[in-house]
């Protein structure tokens, strides 16, 4: 929908321009309607691509939002961490460490306590 043709469609999906016309025309096929007018090698969407586009852009934003979270906590970037420390270092060293750590991470959740040993 935002490419005037299928060779800039397969360059932004990184695929190969004879795959984006065969995914068009089967997509079309399976919907029973034509999606785009073809002038030349240019694509105009069709009244019918255009309704249906506003209907399945949010699930666009969902799924760049999913895929991004993905990355975040493949790299560590996201996720939980508990911490639990000694009284020495949860009041000294231990702050100071996981702010830095917060810093580059904000989508990261911390649950941090200060406990003594037991000593039996």
């Amino acid at each position: 929908m935002r490419c005037a043709t299928t060779v800039e469609a397969a360059e932004q999906l990184r695929i190969s321009q004879p795959a984006v016309s065969a995914g068009l025309r089967q997509l079309e096929t399976q919907l029973g309607l034509p999606l785009f007018e073809r002038t030349g090698r240019r694509l105009q969407p069709t009244a019918e691509a255009k309704s249906l586009y506003d209907e399945v852009r949010p699930v666009f934003s969902l799924m760049r939002g999913f895929s991004q979270r993905a990355r975040d906590m493949k790299l560590g970037m996201a996720g939980r961490l508990k911490v639990i420390a000694t009284p020495p270092l949860g009041y000294s060293v231990a702050p100071v460490a996981l702010r830095r750590f917060l810093e580059a991470r904000p989508d990261v959740s911390v649950a941090f306590d200060v406990r003594r040993l037991e000593q039996d």
